[in-house]
């Protein structure tokens, strides 16, 4: 079951999208910090809003692009990897962030939340072989509307020009 839809996606990847997404997370813990269910709706309306605000980017050049249709692949694959792992724990993470705001402990909540933003790689190396043709996808990858090559294999999406150099 697909939670956004593809046009959405595109949107979703645009830099300013991705950019004043990042910058307003903090504001997460503002209603629990509050306990203001009207501040809740607030921040979660502009979080629903956001991709809708911008639209598709021209091109897929900014790495905030790349990166947002990157997980786009990996949430279309549904597989359980070390991605999936990392999830369940910035989730973890997040839930005691909240706990925390909403018992007013600031130095725990800036720890639960500063967890959350540590993310750590996996230390796996992409499979970079070619398939020998740059103009056709390698296995687990398709090309996008934009002529990139998304590579969805070691439990990361990479894109590479499709074009030669």
């Amino acid at each position: 079951m697909a939670i956004m839809s593809e046009q959405l996606w595109r949107r979703h990847a645009n830099p300013w999208s991705s950019w004043t997404r990042l910058l307003t997370y903090p504001l997460v813990y503002l209603p629990c910090w509050n306990r203001s269910w009207k501040q809740g709706v607030l921040v979660g309306g502009s979080f629903a809003i956001n991709p809708l605000l911008f639209p598709k980017p021209d091109s897929t050049a900014s790495w905030m692009t790349r990166g947002v249709l990157g997980e786009e692949g990996w949430t279309r694959r549904n597989t359980r990897d070390f991605a999936t792992a990392l999830n369940v724990i910035n989730s973890a993470a997040l839930a005691a962030a909240l706990l925390t705001a909403w018992q007013r402990k600031g130095w725990p909540t800036l720890y639960a939340s500063s967890t959350i933003a540590r993310r750590c790689n996996s230390g796996q190396k992409h499979n970079q072989s070619e398939t020998g043709n740059r103009n056709k996808p390698a296995p687990h990858s398709y090309i996008d509307e934009w002529g990139q090559t998304i590579r969805t294999n070691n439990s990361r999406s990479t894109h590479q020009h499709n074009t030669p150099r």
